[in-house]
């Protein structure tokens, strides 16, 4: 199986299948100031870094549109082309699978060697029992040496949503990567709307 296949078969949106760490030029191509375009890259090898060694997940925080779910697939799809099984997720398809099929939960989100949980502080009913499933995922995970990766709007998110043992925890498995306060959405669009011109 292809690896956008599998990216598609395990939760990544097919908007970012295409998704990786070794393309750079599309931020050359860009009208945001070069500074933010050389953080952006030096994210990207970062990633590249953090996949090779195998020891932290990652989290990325960043406003929406900022690029965290598209790095996010990217690192996906480096893990794969190494033979790493992972998976992608967020917190509401996590919560549905452990309600409904709990033997699907374990198997999707626990044995995954590597899980990408996308919008993680974004939970349509934020209950304690919601939030307890959520740790015990991420515990469940950490002590079995699994890796985990975030993707949130803030660090303040985990730590106003969660016990600080677990905001402790978290922080702890990942590597904290702070995406600049770019909406790249509009930038693509602007970019083809000239195209247009």
């Amino acid at each position: 199986m292809k690896i956008s296949e599998y990216m598609i078969r395990v939760g990544v949106p097919a908007k970012f299948v295409g998704a990786s760490l070794h393309d750079l030029a599309f931020f050359d191509s860009l009208t945001i100031s070069k500074k933010e375009i050389e953080r952006y890259k030096a994210h990207y090898k970062r990633c590249i870094k953090i996949v090779n060694d195998r020891k932290f997940g990652i989290l990325f925080q960043g406003i929406p549109g900022s690029g965290k779910s598209f790095m996010g697939a990217a690192v996906m799809r480096e893990y794969l082309h190494n033979g790493v099984k992972c998976a992608r997720t967020t917190t509401g398809e996590i919560l549905d699978w452990y309600f409904q099929d709990y033997q699907g939960f374990r198997e999707r989100y626990i044995q995954a060697d590597v899980l990408f949980i996308d919008d993680f502080t974004k939970m349509g009913f934020q209950t304690d029992a919601n939030l307890q499933i959520m740790e015990r995922l991420v515990r469940m995970r950490e002590d079995n040496q699994k890796i985990t990766m975030f993707a949130c709007f803030s660090e303040n998110d985990i730590i106003s949503k969660f016990s600080k043992d677990f905001h402790r925890l978290v922080m702890g498995t990942v590597i904290h990567l702070a995406l600049p306060d770019i909406d790249l959405r509009q930038e693509v669009l602007n970019q083809y709307a000239g195209e247009f011109e």
